[in-house]
């Protein structure tokens, strides 16, 4: 057997960037700091940066940077932070007002973990291996603790935040903010209650397409207003009382239909006894005063599967020369179709067969037999030789 092992387990480990972070661990363990999201991985004998976790979504680097060079304004604009290595003595960085001013901007500055010097960023000395997170408040960078401490001093009437330059606010101009601050921007308009379009209850205002508009009068409760297109829309007189009624689903109660140019009645109950035209799935007791006219259809013959019942019509040419023995269910008991036989089929007189005069039956061309289902799945045959002499014939040799 293969022994493979030991292994060592890697820990993760949560916290403050106050808190003292453990030394009794193992190396390549780490540490994610949840206020400045900051990634840190132990060597064995000390916390670093972790470079390849470092939270934010676009961060650059800079190795050795000249004073403020690693923190300049487009560097803050377009990055989200900077990992800084040092192999000399570190230049100190002021990281620079950003010009895309946001109160939600922050920007982190780490010393990574292999720098052989410290850095100083706004003041706050970052060895090798720490960094730092700043917020910008609208006028400065703060660290979190300084953006704790600034919130305690806000105050109605006395707060730099909410009294930053117009500018800053990143609302408008400056001149924009002032007016609407003023409301001056206001003035000129006429108030909405006191305007004179407005001189009866129900009217609508219409617009123009200019800087003008014109009213609608109120219509009646017995009209609905139309659109017009690029034309003013009209009130037009509507039938019945409830709801309106729109194009998909609605229920009409006792709706008076007049006469239909056309529809779909597939889904309709409650037909009635007469005046129905087209096709209906089942009908009841009626009285028929007209001529009916049935479809004729081809259907080739087949042992036991001819399809007679599935055919397009109730007269059926009846072609081929097979020798009938069954035929597939009809749809219920009473159901019939007249076959005209093309040729010399042989209609089985056993089984679910019942052939008229209790024989086999060998047709001849021409010859209709009348098939009537006594139930789905039995059969009665009626033959009509095209001439007497076949069926006598057939008769006769099943005598014999």
């Amino acid at each position: 057997m293969t022994v493979y092992g030991p292994y060592e387990v890697k820990h993760t480990w949560m916290g403050l960037s106050t808190d003292t972070k453990p030394t009794d661990i193992n190396p390549g363990d780490e540490f994610f700091e949840t206020d400045t999201k900051v990634w840190y991985l132990y060597s064995g004998s000390a916390w670093g940066i972790d470079a390849t976790k470092v939270v934010g979504t676009n961060f650059t680097t800079s190795t050795d940077p000249g004073v403020s060079a690693a923190v300049t304004a487009a560097i803050v604009n377009a990055y989200d932070g900077v990992v800084i290595t040092t192999t000399a003595a570190g230049n100190a960085q002021t990281v620079a007002n950003p010009t895309v001013t946001t109160l939600q901007k922050e920007f982190l500055v780490a010393n990574n973990d292999t720098s052989t010097d410290a850095i100083t960023v706004n003041s706050v000395v970052l060895s090798a291996g720490e960094a730092q997170k700043f917020f910008w408040e609208g006028s400065a960078w703060l660290t979190l603790d300084e953006m704790v401490a600034h919130a305690a001093t806000h105050t109605s009437g006395a707060d730099d935040i909410r009294d930053a330059t117009n500018a800053l606010k990143g609302l408008a101009t400056a001149a924009q903010i002032t007016a609407l601050e003023a409301n001056t921007a206001k003035e000129t308009n006429v108030p909405v209650a006191t305007d004179p379009i407005w001189t009866a209850a129900g009217e609508l205002v219409i617009g123009t397409g200019s800087a003008t508009a014109q009213k609608l009068a109120a219509g009646a409760t017995t009209e609905v207003l139309i659109g017009g297109g690029a034309a003013d829309p009209v009130w037009t007189t509507a039938t019945g009382t409830g709801a309106p009624v729109r194009a998909t689903s609605p229920t009409l109660v006792t709706p008076a239909l007049g006469t239909p140019g056309s529809g779909i009645l597939t889904s309709c109950t409650g037909l009635p006894a007469a005046g129905v035209v087209g096709t209906a799935a089942i009908l009841g007791t009626n009285n028929f005063t007209g001529s009916q006219d049935f479809a004729y259809a081809t259907v080739a013959s087949h042992a036991t599967t001819s399809a007679i019942w599935a055919a397009a019509g109730n007269i059926i040419d009846f072609t081929g020369t097979e020798t009938i023995t069954d035929f597939p269910a009809a749809d219920q008991a009473g159901a019939q179709r007249v076959l005209i036989c093309a040729g010399a089929c042989v209609f089985t007189h056993a089984g679910n067969i019942t052939v008229q005069g209790g024989e086999t039956y060998t047709a001849t061309a021409n010859d209709e037999v009348t098939v009537t289902a006594l139930s789905t799945t039995t059969f009665k045959l009626t033959v009509k030789p095209q001439t007497w002499v076949s069926l006598w014939n057939t008769v006769m040799s099943n005598k014999t």
